[in-house]
């Protein structure tokens, strides 16, 4: 593969633009307009040094000329005037450009001159070096521990040596005679014991190697997968400019705010919602905030306010782009829809759906004329489709002369959390730490109980409270006379103590998404992985308080019944199957492998199979065709939940016995329980 030379330079030309768009911004507001002038003179020089070692004339001129602009506010007292700011950008509109043409080719299209240039921030993100560091440790570890192996390695040709001797031993004659019988017998005897010996040293120094291997392997993916996660930050300046950019051609003054910058997520995640987001700041201030004028004359200040907010809700992300504007005119909105020939299918404009789904409709707009900013219809629309893209939503809601809020949701793919880590048995779970309130230990006297669920006094009220392992195991009765850990944890629902047996620590975590048969599972968010690569749930707090307030988890025992056996390779997928099933109040014994759930089951009785088809060895076929074989195993229902759903295969599972196929792809936990429900009692 041909060598890149521009490969670091695109990198840092990215670093030092997002620092110069971030300052120039801040210049505008700025007290000491002075130092912060020095500090950007230093970053253009840089950037000018940089293009020039890399042959990029174009770039270096306008990074010179940036240093010429900026070069007279030194002296400067106060903030800087709009339109100096506004030079500024667009020289470093004029740098992005150079620096879009060194990787991808330039659009046919240009776009308008208020829409800043982005640089796709995914493929190319400077790492924090502590984590570079740690990398680069993991891997000096890992070499390390290699050597360890290869010592191994070396008892194993050692014994492979002494096995061929015995071989040649074996097959030669022994001498005849009491004497010759027993030197025989000394000599092999010899070499057996030396075999057993190497390969008992061997295998104690292999396993002790490749247990740490493990463990630095799992560190290092784990780095590295936070390597990928970006700040949400990052994405900020972006907005900022596009809400300045826009409030400027519109006559209008507007105070741009955002939140959740330390967010990290996964950067194809993050560019989607950025070039959402970017529409729905445009709308805000095309659309929302008001002249200066008007806004007086409504008792408001001159200076409108758009807030972008992001924030994790559960397994979902939320970007809310929210104003103190007018509103959504919904006469206008409804005169534009009946041109538009919508008025038979409209509804009531009242209902914030139907706003949403008029509003984002394609050539939708209310604005007078088509200008830069707003006026042929297709910003709405454009954030709708890119957060559909992810799986995600929109939605509208608006008050007149209140404001307007639009959040956009979408799924969490990667995203790097701070999280409290406990123990219940010999499970651990995570919850997310910016939902606990504390934590606390409450005796077996200080809970009160009322009708089929305990409560606990916390901050003057009293509040559920909720053993952990009548979640993960609903069949168990919770030991209401001993002491309690509990985790005070708050969400939408309000607050609820959650008892566990242990808290083992707090620390950051990178959060997986769940593969189908885990995606409705009410409680949980996703999951992480430990130090030995096993999988942990990661808590959805308001999932597991909106089922506490439903009054679907609650301490008391469930009736006894024969339990459902989960056959499935995949560990992660037999954990979220077990947990659909114990917080539906069935008992769940877990197989990896056909072989394994046979031996199980000629030890016990099963309510019920749910069986994977794609495994190693015996598949899910062979299983059933085992259990078919059988008489007394014959009589237990089986469900195939696989990803093998052609119609073969569906022919073929019923023709065995099962007695449903459910598709891992379109897995829905309600259909599942439904279709137990059916079969167990």
């Amino acid at each position: 593969m041909a060598r890149d030379p521009l490969k670091y330079f695109r990198i840092e030309a990215k670093d030092l633009l997002d620092r110069l768009g971030q300052g120039v911004l801040a210049l505008e507001q700025s007290r000491n307009v002075s130092e912060a002038v020095a500090s950007l003179l230093r970053v253009a020089h840089t950037l000018k040094g940089a293009a020039r070692v890399v042959k990029q004339r174009e770039i270096a001129d306008h990074a010179h000329a940036l240093e010429d602009d900026l070069a007279p506010l030194r002296g400067s007292t106060g903030p800087v005037p709009a339109e100096v700011i506004s030079v500024l950008l667009r020289r470093l509109d004029d740098i992005a450009k150079g620096v879009v043409q060194l990787q991808t080719p330039v659009p046919e299209s240009a776009p308008p001159e208020s829409t800043p240039v982005l640089i796709d921030a995914t493929r190319s993100v400077r790492a924090d070096m502590a984590e570079v560091d740690g990398l680069l440790d993991g891997c000096d570890e890992l070499y390390g521990l290699l050597g360890g192996l290869r010592r191994g390695l070396t008892c194993v040709a050692q014994c492979q040596e002494r096995i061929s001797q015995l071989q040649i031993r074996l097959a030669a004659p022994a001498n005849s005679g009491a004497e010759g019988q027993r030197a025989y017998r000394v000599q092999t005897g010899g070499l057996a014991e030396e075999c057993r010996s190497l390969l008992g040293s061997a295998a104690r120094t292999m396993t002790h190697y490749v247990e740490h291997i493990d463990r630095e392997l799992a560190q290092v993916r784990e780095t590295a997968e936070r390597m990928r996660l970006v700040p949400a930050a990052t994405a900020f300046s972006a907005l900022e400019r596009a809400a300045r950019d826009v409030a400027l051609s519109e006559g209008k003054r507007v105070r741009f705010q955002a939140s959740g910058g330390d967010i990290s997520l996964d950067a194809n995640v993050l560019d989607a919602l950025r070039d959402a987001a970017i529409q729905l700041v445009r709308n805000a201030v095309a659309h929302g905030i008001e002249v200066p004028e008007e806004r007086v004359r409504r008792g408001k200040p001159e200076e409108g306010h758009v807030l972008v907010r992001l924030e994790r809700r559960g397994r979902r992300l939320a970007l809310t782009c929210s104003d103190d504007g007018r509103g959504v005119d919904r006469d206008a909105v409804w005169r534009v829809a009946q041109a538009h020939g919508l008025g038979a299918d409209i509804g009531d404009l009242d209902d914030p759906a139907v706003l949403q789904r008029v509003l984002t409709h394609s050539g939708i707009s209310t604005a007078g004329k088509v200008t830069d900013a707003a006026g042929r219809g297709v910003g709405l629309d454009v954030a709708r489709r890119a957060v559909e893209r992810l799986g995600g939503s929109l939605q509208v809601s608006s008050s007149a002369q209140r404001g307007t809020a639009m959040t956009l949701t979408a799924p969490l793919s990667l995203a790097a959390i701070d999280a409290l880590t406990v123990s219940v048995g010999s499970e651990s779970l995570c919850f997310p730490l910016d939902a606990v309130q504390c934590g606390v230990r409450v005796a077996s006297d200080e809970l009160t109980r009322t009708g089929v669920e305990d409560r606990v006094a916390w901050e003057g009220a009293m509040i559920p409270f909720l053993p952990l392992e009548t979640v993960l195991r609903p069949e168990a009765t919770a030991r209401r006379a001993r002491a309690w850990t509990a985790v005070i944890v708050r969400g939408a629902g309000g607050p609820v103590a959650v008892g566990v047996d242990r808290i083992v620590g707090v620390g950051t975590i990178v959060v997986r998404p769940l593969p189908p048969p885990g995606q409705s599972a009410g409680f949980v968010a996703g999951a992480c992985l430990d130090v030995q690569d096993g999988p942990r749930l990661v808590v959805d707090p308001d999932g597991l308080i909106a089922a506490v307030r439903a009054g679907r988890l609650v301490s008391e025992p469930t009736r006894a019944r024969a339990p459902i056996l989960i056959v499935d390779d995949s560990l992660t997928t037999r954990m979220l199957e077990e947990s659909i099933l114990l917080s539906a109040g069935y008992a769940a014994e877990l197989a990896s492998s056909a072989e394994e759930a046979l031996e199980m089951a000629a030890r016990r009785d099963y309510a019920l199979f749910l069986v994977d088809v794609e495994m190693p060895g015996m598949d899910g076929f062979g299983f059933l065709e085992h259990i078919r074989a059988d008489e007394r195993l014959s009589r237990t229902p089986a469900i195939l939940v696989t990803s093998r759903a052609s119609v073969d295969d569906r022919e073929r599972g019923r023709r065995l016995g099962a007695v449903a196929h459910l598709a891992k792809n379109e897995f829905d936990q309600r259909e599942l329980l439904a279709c137990i429900g059916s079969i167990v009692p």
